[in-house]
């Protein structure tokens, strides 16, 4: 893997770190929003 590549990997994790804090934010919201954290969720799958 080139140093690019990596950067790009980091990238990405970063994001899904990010959507995956956004989903337990909207879990614990009242009232609960669970059709947006499920997308989410699956966005940080992808």
């Amino acid at each position: 893997m080139t140093k690019e590549e990596g950067e790009i990997l980091l990238q990405w994790l970063t994001k899904a770190e990010h959507d995956l804090i956004a989903a337990d934010i909207l879990i614990e919201a009242d009232p609960l929003i669970l059709d947006i954290a499920c997308f989410h969720c699956q966005q940080a799958i992808e």
